[in-house]
C-alpha cells in the first residue's frame, strides 16, 4: 500500500474508537497522521488516548495540532482563565483520567509536552490541516488562533485547497490524499467506510 496521510479528528478522551480506528487502518512506517487536536475532554480515557498517540508516534510520523480544548486546558493549568469554563466541557473528566481526586499535578510531565507541542496548522503540497477553519483572504503565515482553533466552517464555497478540518461532533475517521482512494480501488474504500461505521462512542 502506498504511504497515506491518516487525518484524525477530534478524539475527545474515547480511547475505544481511538484504538479501533488503528486498528482498521493499520498505520506503517510510511504514513504521516495528523491528529487535527481535541484529543482532551469529554470522553472518559484522555490520559489512554495521549499515552496511544505517544506510542503511536516512535513507529509513525505522527503530527500534532492545537484544539480549542487543548487551549483551555493549557491555560486552565496555568493562568486559569477558561478554568470554569475547561471543567463544564469535558475537563473535569480529563483530569479524572489520571486519578482522584482530579488534580493537574496528577498529569504527567511528557502529557504536557505533547499538549504543548501542538501545531497551528500543518501544510503538504497540496492540503492544508488545521482544527477549525482558515480565515478568508489571510495568508497563512498570518492566519490566528481563533480562526485556527475555534471558527466552525460555514458556507459552501470551496477552499483553492484541499482542506481537512477536525472541530466537529463526530468519529474519528481517516483521511486521504487526493487520488488515494483510486489507488485502494472503490470496493476498498467502501469496505473501509463500512468498517469506520461501527466505531464505538464514548460520549454525545
Amino acid at each position: 500500500m502506498a504511504d497515506r496521510i491518516l487525518a484524525i479528528g477530534d478524539i475527545h478522551g474515547c480511547n475505544s474508537a481511538l484504538d479501533a480506528l488503528l486498528d482498521v487502518v493499520q498505520p506503517n512506517g510510511g504514513d504521516t497522521i495528523v491528529v487535527l487536536g481535541d484529543v482532551v475532554d469529554r470522553g472518559p480515557d484522555t490520559r489512554a488516548c495521549i499515552e496511544r498517540l505517544l506510542a503511536v508516534s516512535r513507529s509513525v510520523d505522527l503530527i500534532h495540532l492545537m484544539g480549542n480544548h487543548e487551549e483551555m486546558m493549557l491555560d486552565s493549568a496555568t493562568e486559569g482563565n477558561w478554568l470554569d469554563d475547561w471543567l463544564s466541557y469535558g475537563g473535569i473528566e480529563t483530569l479524572q483520567s489520571y486519578g482522584r481526586p482530579p488534580r493537574f499535578e496528577n498529569v504527567p510531565e511528557t502529557h504536557w509536552e505533547f499538549l504543548r507541542s501542538g501545531l497551528d496548522l500543518f501544510e503538504t503540497d497540496h492540503e492544508v490541516f488545521v482544527h477549525s477553519n482558515l480565515e478568508p483572504k489571510i495568508p497563512r503565515e498570518d492566519q490566528v488562533p481563533e480562526w485556527l482553533r475555534w471558527q466552525r466552517l460555514r458556507g459552501g464555497r470551496a477552499a483553492r485547497l484541499v482542506g481537512k478540518a477536525g472541530h466537529l461532533r463526530a468519529h474519528v475517521a481517516p483521511q486521504r490524499r487526493a487520488g488515494d482512494s483510486r489507488r485502494l480501488g472503490q470496493h476498498r474504500h467502501l469496505v473501509l467506510r463500512r468498517k469506520m461505521a461501527h466505531l464505538p462512542r464514548c460520549h454525545d
